[in-house]
């Protein structure tokens, strides 16, 4: 009947696993848990012996509790091996002995320890069905136990001890997971010996159990993987130097008078301004031709550039105007000269710096 109903649990288990939608399976790694059981012990079977005297026996035991912990390893696969500590307890109520049954005094208990490994089916939601198995080893304890009024029998054994499981964990988030299962848990059969009333007694029996896991697990989700890095941004480029705007251009021009090559008060200050415009542009200021006499040009003499009153004031001019350059600390040939042009009209002489 248990079994039967148990089955009907996880039929609708599964079935809500195929209809939910949500995260997938648990993520894969350590875990921890807790659990806790309802648990039904199976009549038991047995024997119970004194010098000369053998008589069997049904003992018939209430129902019971389980509580454990428990903790593994999760694979990606679906593969859980896990590690369990399980108390499983039940009090012995009566017996049937040739088909009479009376009441009994004691209990039976047993601390499992047992090593399992269970399939995980992983699906897309946040039920995951599950089977698995269990063997290890359980230290049985009885407790007083006999008809009531009379002497009771206490021992305790190690046995044996094995166990199948399904059920369906639902996954609460990454680290949090919740699970129901069935799981039919037995031993190999224990014998509890020792005396009754100062008269030597043995007991064999059996022991048989069916249990409703209901377990909580933390899970240590792995950290997340470290982001990825980041690419160094590229450097702009650099703007492009803008060369600066040439200076402008300035024009230095000392006047003479006609026929004359004295430097007036007035070309004096043109020449030194001229200088000091070199020095400061390191030379790049001084632009033009140096020593420019306009005169009106007679006709034979217009081809080879040669004015009224000939080239002698001319030369004498450009001469005075260069030497004066020199001394404001333009080096000599640091200008060039330009040849007046015979269709220019006639006007004061004049030296352009």
């Amino acid at each position: 009947m248990v079994v039967r109903r148990f089955s009907i649990c996880l039929a609708l288990a599964a079935l809500a696993a195929t209809a939910a939608g949500g995260a997938r399976a648990q993520t894969p790694g350590w875990y921890v848990g807790g659990e806790g059981a309802w648990s039904h012990l199976n009549d038991q079977n047995a024997t119970a012996t004194s010098p000369g005297t053998s008589t069997p026996l049904k003992i018939h035991p209430s129902e019971g509790f389980a509580a454990g912990v428990n903790g593994g390893f999760e694979f990606q696969s679906g593969l859980r091996l896990e590690g369990e500590l399980v108390y499983r307890r039940h009090d012995e109520t009566s017996a049937t002995n040739a088909g009479v049954t009376g009441p009994t005094h004691g209990n039976i208990d047993n601390l499992a320890i047992m090593g399992n490994a269970y399939y995980d089916f992983n699906n897309a939601t946040r039920f995951t069905p599950y089977v698995g198995a269990g063997v290890g080893a359980a230290r049985l304890h009885l407790d007083d136990f006999n008809s009531v009024g009379t002497p009771g029998l206490s021992d305790d054994n190690w046995q044996l001890a094995y166990q199948g499981i399904a059920g369906v964990r639902y996954t609460i988030d990454p680290n949090w997971s919740a699970s129901l299962d069935y799981r039919y848990f037995g031993t190999t059969d224990p014998k509890f010996t020792g005396t009754v009333g100062g008269v030597p007694s043995s007991l064999k029996t059996d022991y048989r159990t069916h249990n409703v896991m209901l377990g909580v697990a933390y899970h240590f989700a792995p950290p997340p993987p470290p982001p990825p890095p980041v690419a160094a941004p590229v450097p702009a480029a650099a703007p492009a130097a803008v060369p600066p705007p040439p200076s402008p251009v300035r024009q230095f021009t000392v006047y003479f008078e006609f026929d004359k090559s004295d430097l007036t008060p007035e070309g004096t200050k043109v020449v030194q301004d001229a200088a000091t415009s070199y020095r400061a542009d390191l030379g790049r200021g001084l632009h033009g031709p140096l020593g420019h006499a306009k005169i009106q040009p007679r006709p034979l003499q217009a081809a080879r550039g040669y004015g009224a009153g000939g080239a002698g004031p001319r030369r004498r001019a450009r001469w005075r105007h260069r030497r004066d350059l020199a001394r404001q600390g333009k080096p000599r040939g640091a200008h060039r000269r330009r040849r007046p042009r015979a269709t220019q009209p006639a006007r004061r002489d004049r030296a352009v710096m």
